[in-house]
């Protein structure tokens, strides 16, 4: 498969982002296989600031949809 990169996360999530977008972040691995999730990591705290800057407030779906959260 292809490497994700931070930086390919950013350029294709933050740009188009709009409200009420559901924006899903995930490793993409079939259950088993490991992949470093870092790439995934180190894009959130960009990818919120660049959503805020737009005027957007993230939420995580559990809260979204009034539902608990799993551990």
């Amino acid at each position: 498969g292809v490497p994700t990169t931070t930086d390919h996360i950013l350029r294709r999530l933050a740009p188009g982002a709009r409200a009420g977008d559901i924006l899903m972040m995930h490793d993409g691995a079939p259950p088993n296989i490991r992949r470093d999730a870092a790439p995934t990591i180190a894009a959130l705290e960009p990818l919120v600031r660049s959503l805020r800057e737009k005027g957007l407030q993230p939420v995580r779906l559990d809260e979204l949809l009034d539902k608990p959260g799993y551990q």
